[in-house]
């Protein structure tokens, strides 16, 4: 993606990022860090209230990425609604959410079997909260980057960084009640 075509906050933002992995690299400090940053572009009134495309991929909302380079680093802009609540799924790569706009049910699950790929798995929730403007979540490193997300009660708006781009690349739908997992590639517009 072009950087002359990047908003001029979400540009500062990711060279602060960029900036965070080559002292740090790919750690939980460095995503501690990160967050830290996340929660200021949530407070970013151009960009929050700007209009712009928001989608949710896992009910065939897919957009253009807010920013995307060859290295996969990925910042969306997503929109969750309380009518349906995501798969429980995955995006074999980190993440961090930060809500601006809404409140987000946001469910941690956990892998409990000794597999990462799709087949046989089983997985257990772990923790449940209610995210509301300015709240960020790690979405931790794989095999134990699984979450579902809804909007607690009215649209809720989002931030979320990838590590790889996760718009393009595969997920897995995970199905507790089965003890399965199975790989989804998204759909592109």
């Amino acid at each position: 993606m072009s950087t002359t075509s990047v908003h001029p906050s979400v540009k500062a933002f990711i060279s602060d990022v960029k900036a965070i992995l080559a002292e740090h690299g790919e750690t939980e400090e460095a995503l501690q860090r990160i967050a830290v940053r996340m929660r200021d572009l949530t407070q970013d009134d151009e960009l929050t209230k700007e209009e712009g495309p928001v989608g949710n991929v896992h009910h065939g909302q897919q957009v253009p990425p807010l920013y995307t380079d060859e290295t996969g680093l990925t910042l969306v802009r997503a929109k969750f609604g309380p009518d349906h609540n995501t798969p429980i799924h995955n995006h074999f790569t980190w993440g961090i959410v930060a809500v601006y706009a809404g409140k987000d049910n946001y469910q941690v699950w956990r892998r409990l079997d000794d597999g990462d790929d799709e087949g046989h798995a089983e997985v257990e929730m772990t923790d449940e909260f209610i995210m509301g403007p300015g709240d960020v979540q790690i979405i931790p490193f794989p095999p134990q980057d699984i979450h579902a997300q809804q909007g607690a009660g009215e649209d809720t708006y989002e931030f979320v960084l990838f590590g790889a781009n996760a718009m393009e690349g595969p997920r897995l739908y995970f199905n507790p009640e089965e003890k399965t997992a199975k790989r989804v590639t998204p759909k592109k517009n």
